[in-house]
């Protein structure tokens, strides 16, 4: 990523497709992060905004 860019990744408590634990380790890769939940009311439960810096 460029310096500066900020990339934000949304994972639902019960989605599919997305990545797990492991794959998210991966993703942030020593990047500064910042995570924040938002509640949903739908199936897929609860959501986490996790953006990279």
């Amino acid at each position: 990523m460029p310096e500066g860019t900020r990339v934000s990744l949304v994972v639902f408590e019960c989605g599919r497709l997305q990545p797990d634990a492991a794959g998210l380790e991966r993703l942030v890769a020593g990047r500064g992060t910042e995570v924040r939940a938002i509640g949903t009311d739908g199936a897929l439960g609860a959501a986490a905004v996790v953006t990279l810096r």
